[in-house]
């Protein structure tokens, strides 16, 4: 079974969809997602979600695996994916 991957409001517009399926998923760690995303979806996607100084996923974006951020889980980033999980990333939000 893939992992699906949902993007919202911008991320929603570059991807092109609410969401896509990646097909063994389950293979890869949450940041090799979203490294075989930017090879797939280009530069836009790339300079979205990656800190153009440090080349790493952005402080503002916020990523949600099965409803969990990613920086609740023990291995972050590296987090291991399993079939049927559900990868969501929300830009920047600003608000008061």
């Amino acid at each position: 079974m893939p992992v699906k991957v949902r993007g919202y409001l911008t991320y929603k517009a570059i991807i092109g969809k609410q969401s896509i399926t990646v097909e063994n998923g389950e293979t890869l760690t949450v940041i090799e997602l979203f490294n075989l995303l930017a090879g797939e979806l280009g530069r836009e996607f790339r300079e979205a979600i990656y800190d153009p100084q440090t080349k790493a996923l952005g402080e503002q974006v916020a990523v949600i695996i099965n409803g969990r951020s990613y920086h609740n889980l023990p291995d972050k980033l590296e987090t291991h994916l399993k079939d049927g999980d559900e990868v969501a990333i929300f830009p920047p939000m600003a608000g008061g």
